[in-house]
């Protein structure tokens, strides 16, 4: 995402184009309001940033890998490097940062 849109394909294909995530379904039938949605939303963004920063502090911050990637390659470059109990407290919040991240999106915007 570049601005909130999308920025692998010119022009996105119909499956793209066309996907309704669960939340916005769920908005959709009345389930979640407008007001749940956007916190959610803003949780999600929140959570993002928050190991996005853990990130730049483990100094692995290579911007055009994804995020999941990003963070594995941070855990398995630091492993065993740098043992002192600072950054093994930043990898161990990086770890559960990330597991929280993706929790939450698998809850909240993707089905099954």
């Amino acid at each position: 995402l570049k601005e909130k849109r999308c920025s692998i394909y010119p022009y996105r294909p119909d499956c793209c184009r066309t996907f309704e995530c669960r939340l916005l379904r769920e908005v959709k039938r009345g389930a979640v309001s407008i007001d749940q949605a956007h916190e959610k939303i803003t949780q999600a963004l929140m959570g993002i940033e928050g190991v996005k920063e853990l990130l730049v502090q483990l100094a692995q911050d290579n911007k055009r890998l994804p995020l999941k990637e990003r963070c594995m390659e941070a855990l398995a470059l630091s492993e065993g490097v740098n043992a002192e109990p600072r950054m093994d407290r930043k990898r161990a919040e990086l770890e559960t940062a990330m597991t929280i991240v993706e929790r939450l999106i698998q809850e909240t915007f993707l089905d099954g």
